[in-house]
């Protein structure tokens, strides 16, 4: 599993399994697993604004107020990645490797996410450049699109490319499926 992130605001918490629910993997950041159950690009922390890697939230913005219903007591966070203070990555990657699922069908992927979209100044921050996408790939096979979340084209602000909410992308076109489908600070599961 990789994902790949260019976003102001991330926050997860993740899990992959059945259907019927029998748990595959599950990755809530309690613990740093970084190496040992997933690999990422370089973490870092510029300011409480530009940042990329596991934090229990005391040391990341909350422009919109604090995050909540989160799993445990951490979670991946990331703003401003591109920060040139940061690891020089403009795209970020969590890889979820070697997860053996030889046993299972019917798997599902969950996650929790969450956004600064909940008035203030995080409402109207995300770009058209800004983005999630959770990929997925079975034995080797090329990268598909599970899961997507974007901006949120034409909000009313005059410019549909600048300065708008960031939502849930039902079908990965680039744009967020509308108000119904925004990111709050309040993590929401949405899985595929």
């Amino acid at each position: 599993m990789k994902n790949i992130y260019s976003c102001a605001v991330l926050l997860l918490t993740s899990v992959i399994h059945t259907v019927n629910a029998a748990d595959v993997m599950v990755e809530d950041f309690e613990t740093n697993g970084q190496v040992t159950r997933y690999s990422s690009t370089a973490e870092f922390n510029d300011t409480s604004s530009d940042h990329w890697g596991r934090t229990d939230g005391s040391d990341i913005s909350n422009v919109s107020g604090a995050y909540s219903a989160y799993s445990g007591g951490f979670f991946w966070a990331a703003e401003d990645v591109n920060d040139p203070q940061g690891n020089l990555q403009d795209i970020q990657t969590i890889l979820f490797e070697d997860i053996d699922i030889s046993i299972y069908d019917n798997l599902m992927f969950a996650g929790l996410f969450a956004a600064g979209n909940e008035g203030g100044l995080g409402d109207n921050n995300y770009d058209a450049t800004d983005y999630i996408t959770i990929q997925y790939s079975i034995d080797g096979g090329s990268f598909i699109d599970g899961m997507c979340f974007n901006y949120e084209n034409g909000s009313g602000d005059g410019n549909p490319q600048l300065n708008e909410p960031f939502g849930f992308d039902a079908n990965c076109d680039g744009e967020s499926d509308g108000p119904t489908f925004r990111l709050g600070t309040a993590m929401q599961e949405f899985s595929f």
